[in-house]
């Protein structure tokens, strides 16, 4: 939807879009006028003035994104208080944390909509969202991130909140743009765009997009860079109407892109904790005499002065000079929608139609602790693994809705939804572990020699996941300043889910083998045959919403809102250990990996205003979210090696504070503050385990048939920065007598201390990030010069728990097992410059 923005301001519509909190505006402002603008967004599915809207939105548009050089989900969260987005274990890893409500392994948290169409995926071997939005952006004009539980509005996946993308139609005038963005660590942006009328009635916008990054760090043995990537996107939009009572808007997205494996930290066990069997430890320093674990904790160190230290490729042996590194990823992306919309005389029937395929893959190190030795070659040990998956995601949805536009105080909405993907991958990594006194097993170069000998038989995962649902809307005028709204969607769900069993008896009763899933046989050492196993899980949700506004002034809305938000249970994919089949003896079902759905409960009252003539906003919000029967990953020990379960083991509550100003004291300079408050605890967090790293992190154990019962009772919400700040000022005085107009602007980023897990034993620092922005800007062109993190804040950000195996334990204790808990930092991006410029013709 775009905006509605005067024209001067910049003179290229180039407003700075900010919020935080209750109704997160982007908003522009004129320096002629010196007041804020109004904005309309589609967060409710309808074209609405963003502060008229009853909830929590951050709208940034096109300009916004192209100024500030936004080029990710990570970057726009940047400048939402109150949202996270974590980065962790592969390329589709990437959790997105919304007023404190953390996805756990794999479901995502948040949908995720493109044009109206819910592409919301979830990943099979490796947690968060598969890669069906293309990260770059392609041609948008609007995002909007919606805070709350929208499961009403948007169905299945919009348990804490929603990410909307609008992307760029054909203008009523023939109009065309290239634009660059260049800079360190070979950062290159190259981008085009021509867009119009061909007839009256049909419009057409071509935009197509070529980039690459070095990334900011390389590997330590190989030299090669890390967290880098190149690739290319196109897109075509085609929009006819019909004189206004017919309209149809399709649209047509690729996208190509590789991605070198990211930049990692391990962080090794630096702790020893007893474990608590039978009782308290009498003597938790006493490691000698007491059973312990060695785990890491803590906060990670800052990325200044470290080196990451990756498995190379062990095609070439025990050969240093020969190894290369690990592919990384790439991502092939189709996107396709159509829309229509359909003027009757007392509404409008809407139909929305999306097909998506992504092709994806991934290759690379996943343990993660290989170490140099003293001659700077690296030392493998007893052990290793590396994941290579391809995996082939399709989703299809197609959506009715029927909108009424009646003279009266009512006006209501009826839809009903069909989505279905489909997701099927092959695994080909190797995992192998030698364990003395077996034959052969040697603690130096295991890893080389085993895997390039090894016949590596396939693991293949696949999902089916289909959501029928039906919803309404209903907005009643009941007087003059109050105004009712009610949300309501039934759905149903149903998932089919392909995974592996065990193929040799011997193997999965007596887990004590050489090496992880790997026996000899006659032709050499080989994978074990593993045998299809399929499982399935329905279930049925409601999802009710009431929301009442009270109007007192014109400038003054004031609601509070009550909504009911659940994500489907399903069969967890993301599972270690050799096969998904789990128990004492694989029996050819899934049961050990269902889990039921969450339900949450959230209470809103908010309030906006705008003062003193257009040039002060005020929002806040306040609210509280009771979360029952959480998604949680349990560790526990299966066949002898241990295994990550989802379970339904927490109920925990947020309480949190929104607020949000904007001042435009003169007409060229503009001041913003956003803020977040959140306070999450678990009220209940019990589950049984066997795992003594989970019973010497918790700290207790009630002994339950041979297991132990752990408690995490009044523990924080794992991955809640209690207070997060976005400052951001900025001076645009005019310059020159061609119209053109300058720019400088400054920002801040302040996010508090987070705990990683749920055991509050790990935690990630407080950091501060600055960005300066300085350039010049006119009808035609514009040109800015940037530097992000001016000042070099180097505190790790991201933070991704894993095993060590014997390589780095024997550095610590012979005594301190096989599988310590620990885990990687994922390597911040340094300071960095560049210039951004855009030339429209």
């Amino acid at each position: 939807m775009v905006s509605k923005i005067r024209p001067g301001w910049l003179a290229v519509r180039s407003w700075i879009p900010w919020a935080a909190g209750c109704g997160f505006a982007a908003l522009g402002v004129s320096p002629a006028l010196a007041e804020i603008e109004e904005v309309v967004v589609t967060a409710r599915k309808r074209a609405e003035i963003l502060q008229e809207v009853p909830m929590s939105v951050t709208a940034i548009d096109t300009a916004q994104l192209e100024r500030l050089g936004l080029r990710d989900l990570k970057d726009i969260t940047r400048y939402t208080p109150g949202v996270t987005l974590d980065r962790g274990f592969g390329l589709n890893d990437q959790r997105l944390v919304i007023r404190g409500l953390s996805p756990s392994r794999g479901r995502p948290n948040s949908a995720a909509l493109v044009d109206g169409i819910d592409l919301t995926t979830e990943s099979v071997s490796t947690p968060g969202g598969s890669l069906l939005i293309n990260p770059r952006l392609l041609d948008i004009e609007q995002v909007e991130v919606v805070k709350g539980p929208q499961s009403a509005l948007y169905g299945r996946a919009a348990f804490a909140g929603a990410i909307s993308y609008t992307t760029r139609g054909p203008g009523d005038e023939l109009e065309a743009e290239a634009g660059v963005d260049v800079g360190e660590y070979g950062r290159r942006y190259l981008r085009a765009a021509i867009g119009g009328p061909v007839t009256e009635a049909f419009g057409l916008r071509l935009n197509a997009l070529k980039w690459n990054e070095d990334g900011y760090y390389q590997e330590g043995f190989t030299g090669a860079d890390l967290g880098g990537g190149h690739g290319h996107g196109v897109s075509l939009v085609a929009q006819w109407d019909n004189d206004g009572r017919l309209t149809a808007r399709g649209r047509v997205a690729y996208s190509d892109d590789e991605y070198d494996q990211q930049a990692t930290f391990y962080d090794a066990a630096n702790t020893f904790l007893c474990i608590p069997l039978t009782g308290p430890c009498t003597n938790p320093a006493d490691t000698a005499n007491e059973p312990f674990v060695g785990l890491f904790g803590g906060s990670p160190p800052d990325a200044a002065g470290r080196v990451s230290f990756l498995t190379p490729r062990p095609e070439a042996g025990d050969i240093p000079a020969e190894r290369k590194p690990y592919e990384g990823g790439f991502a092939e992306v189709l996107n396709t929608s159509l829309k229509l919309d359909w003027e009757l005389n007392r509404g409008t029937i809407t139909s929305y139609t999306g097909y998506s395929r992504a092709d994806t893959g991934q290759e690379f190190d996943a343990d993660f602790d290989v170490r140099p030795n003293a001659d700077f070659t690296e030392d493998i040990g007893r052990g290793g693994s590396f994941v290579d998956f391809d995996t082939e995601t399709r989703v299809f949805s197609q959506e009715l809705r029927y909108s009424s536009n009646v003279d009266g105080p009512v006006q209501y909405a009826v839809g009903a939804l069909y989505w279905d993907e489909k997701v099927d991958q092959v695994e080909t990594g190797v995992s192998v572990l030698a364990l003395p006194p077996w034959p052969g097993s040697t603690p130096e170069g295991y890893f080389n020699s085993v895997v390039p000998t090894t016949i590596v038989l396939p693991n293949n995962v696949g999902r089916d996941t289909n959501s029928r649902s039906l919803y309404g809307t209903l907005d009643w005028d009941i007087a003059e300043q109050w105004r009712l709204g009610v949300e309501a969607r039934y759905a149903r769900e149903q998932m089919d889910v392909l995974g592996s069993g065990c193929g040799n008896a011997f193997i999965c009763a007596f887990p004590t083998t050489p090496d992880l899933a790997i026996v000899p046989t006659p032709d050499g050492l080989s994978q074990i045959v593993k045998i299809p196993v399929t499982d399935s899980k329905s279930g049925y949700y409601f999802t009710p919403k009431a929301v009442i506004e009270w109007t007192p002034l014109e400038d003054l809305l004031t609601y509070f809102s009550i909504s009911r938000g659940v994500k489907p249970g399903g069969i967890a994919t993301v599972a270690s250990g050799s096969w998904m089949d789990q128990g004492v003896m694989p029996d050819g079902n899934l049961n050990e990996l269902k889990f039921d759905e969450e339900k949450l409960t959230a209470f809103e009252l908010g309030g906006k205003t705008t003062l003193f003539d257009r040039s002060l906003q005020l929002n806040g919000a306040v609210f509280f979210q009771k979360y029952d029967d959480k998604q949680v990953p349990v560790q526990q020990l299966v066949n002898g090696f241990l295994a990550s379960n989802l379970e339904n083991a927490g109920n925990a509550e947020v309480k949190g504070l929104e607020l949000e100003a904007i001042w435009v004291p003169t007409d060229n300079t503009r001041l913003q503050l956003g803020y977040s408050y959140l306070d999450g605890k678990y009220n209940t967090l019990s589950y049984t385990t066997n795992s003594n790293n989970s019973v010497a992190r918790a700290g207790n154990c009630l002994p339950v048939a041979g297991v132990c019962q752990i408690e995490l009772n009044g523990n924080s919400l794992e991955d809640i920065p209690k207070h997060s700040v976005v400052l951001v000022g900025g001076w645009y005085p005019p310059f020159g007598d061609d119209g053109m107009t300058g720019l400088l602007e400054i920002d801040a980023q302040f996010e508090d201390e987070r705990f990683i897990d749920e055991f509050n034993d790990r935690m990630l620092k407080s950091y501060t990030v600055f960005n300066v922005r300085a350039g010049v800007q006119s009808d035609r062109w514009d040109a800015i010069l940037y530097i992000n993190n001016a000042l070099d804040d180097d505190t790790i950000k991201s933070w991704s728990a894993g095993t060590g195996v014997l390589a780095t334990a024997e550095r610590f204790s012979p005594n301190l097992g096989i599988f310590p808990p620990e885990g990687f930092s994922i390597a911040p991006p340094p300071r960095h410059w560049g210039i951004r410029g855009t030339y429209r013709f």
